[in-house]
């Protein structure tokens, strides 16, 4: 089983985070699979070791699982009834995808846009990077901050721009856009922060809006 996370055990976490060495190691993170909320719950391990602790709202947010398999999530909101199927991205789970497709409103991408220095999970050599698809470009905040340290020529070498965010933005999004192969298919894409919890809720209403525009057009309604 696993150990207890003491209070001491905290402060010796908290003392090796301090030093700059570690953090120095964290920068070149992409070097090895390190979990991107890795530096959230580092700074926080005092608090997370308190007696009466209770995880916050980003405490959840920042926690990552890998999804194995296919997780069905269904929920309701004021004006509709969804049924989200999560399944896991690595190539291992790729082949149980094509059982999701049947009768689905819209398929919906989530891409890291801070994993452009970093290799698959399953693969140490290889870079991550008709019905409507939805594409969310995620982790913007670490995005931005990574340009300040890790020049993406050196990773795409293909790009010849700057580390300014919008330029390098819109590179990447072309860069996945480009594989649309039916220019009639229907593709909305956001920028998005998970845990924002405000723009996600935006961005929620306005995928709401687009749903029931396709559900209403298919049922006849344009």
């Amino acid at each position: 089983g696993g150990g207890v996370y003491t209070s001491q055990l905290a402060q010796d976490i908290a003392a090796l985070w301090g030093d700059v060495s570690l953090q120095k190691v964290v920068i070149r993170g992409n070097e090895f699979q390190l979990c991107d909320s890795a530096p959230y719950f580092l700074t926080h391990a005092t608090r997370l070791a308190t007696p009466d602790y209770l995880p916050t709202d980003e405490d959840i947010l920042r926690a990552r699982s890998m999804t194995s398999g296919i997780v069905v999530v269904p929920f309701q909101t004021k004006e509709l009834k969804f049924e989200l199927v999560d399944v896991g991205g690595q190539r291992s789970e790729r082949k149980k995808w094509i059982q999701c497709f049947d009768n689905v409103t819209s398929v919906l991408f989530i891409i890291s846009l801070s994993d452009y220095n970093q290799v698959l999970y399953e693969d140490n050599t290889t870079n991550r990077m008709r019905t409507p698809f939805i594409i969310f470009f995620n982790k913007v905040d670490l995005f931005k901050q990574k340009l300040k340290y890790a020049k993406i020529e050196n990773y795409l070498p293909e790009y010849s721009g700057t580390q300014d965010y919008q330029e390098a933005l819109n590179f990447i999004k072309k860069k996945f856009l480009s594989k649309n192969k039916f220019p009639k298919r229907d593709v909305y894409n956001f920028e998005t922060t998970a845990t924002d919890t405000n723009l996600v809720k935006n961005i929620f209403g306005a995928i709401t809006e687009i749903l029931l525009n396709k559900m209403l057009s298919n049922a006849g309604f344009e």
